[in-house]
This record gives C-alpha cells, sequence and structure tokens, in this order.
C-alpha cells in the first residue's frame, strides 16, 4: 500500500467532512480498534480508543477549534513523503 496515496486520501476526506459535516464519511480510514492519543490540554490533546470515539474526538476538536475562525485554508508547504 502506498501510505502517501492513502494519506493524501485522507486528507481529501477531511476537508470534506469538514465542510459537510458527515464525520462517516472518514470511517474507512480507521479500524474498528483505532486508538487516538495526543499528549497535550484540549482542543488538541486527549485519548479515545474505538473508531466511534476517535471520530467523535476529531469532530469535537474541530467543532472546539477550526470552527472559530471565519474561514478555513490549507496550505501544503512541501510533499509529504514516507520514511522508513
Amino acid at each position: 500500500m502506498d501510505l502517501v496515496k492513502r494519506y493524501l486520501e485522507y486528507a481529501g476526506a477531511f476537508e470534506r467532512v469538514y465542510r459537510s459535516d458527515a464525520w462517516k464519511e472518514l470511517e474507512p480510514f480507521f479500524t474498528e480498534s483505532a486508538v487516538y492519543e495526543v499528549n497535550g490540554p484540549a482542543p488538541f490533546g486527549g485519548h479515545a480508543e474505538g473508531r466511534d470515539a476517535l471520530l467523535a474526538r476529531l469532530r469535537d476538536s474541530v467543532d472546539a477549534f477550526d470552527r472559530r475562525f471565519p474561514r478555513r485554508s490549507v496550505e501544503l508547504l512541501e510533499e509529504p513523503t514516507q520514511q522508513g
């Protein structure tokens, strides 16, 4: 599997979900046993176990931070690469 291609597919799906708020569209990118673990305070940090909990955590993070701003702009500084 080409992980860079898969990541770009996920990133595109995430941007569509951001606009539509249809979080189920991200389900194919996570297993049912997926774990979200980011050290730090909310809205970015946190822990969630399971696909449904992970997607809820992402949604909550977007709602608490990203949606506070009048617009969203994503800029790719360089192409993603896979190492190892």
